[in-house]
């Protein structure tokens, strides 16, 4: 938004207050970290050949490949790039329902009491 070749026509401080931003946001380039990018892809690529592995088995597939790098970090990373394992795994069966084949049994004892 900010336009250095018409600085002769309008100063880039006098842009900058117009469009109320400060002027290091001009001239700042980001860094990229290299690692980090490295880091991200061997992710993805280990998530794409094996997609039900952890956290944990990513990390160790990270350090068998040479990357210097930890669990919190593995872990951060796929949060970042949206990956979760894939796995097969069944709903567990609900144990609280009664079986309709079995009779029932009223509670016999409810008037004894006990004492103390």
């Amino acid at each position: 938004m900010v336009d250095e070749s018409k600085s002769k026509v309008m100063s880039v401080v006098k842009q900058c207050e117009l469009l109320h931003l400060s002027r290091s946001n001009i001239y700042y380039a980001p860094v990229v970290n290299e690692h980090k990018l490295a880091i991200k892809e061997e992710i993805k690529a280990i998530f794409e050949e094996i997609p039900i592995y952890g956290a944990k088995k990513v990390y160790h597939q990270l350090k068998e490949n040479g990357f210097n790098v930890s669990l919190n970090t593995v872990t951060s990373y796929r949060k970042e790039l949206g990956l979760r394992a894939i796995l097969a795994v069944r709903e567990p069966i609900s144990l609280t329902q009664a079986n309709i084949a079995h009779p029932k049994y009223s509670y016999k004892l409810t008037q004894l009491h006990h004492p103390k």
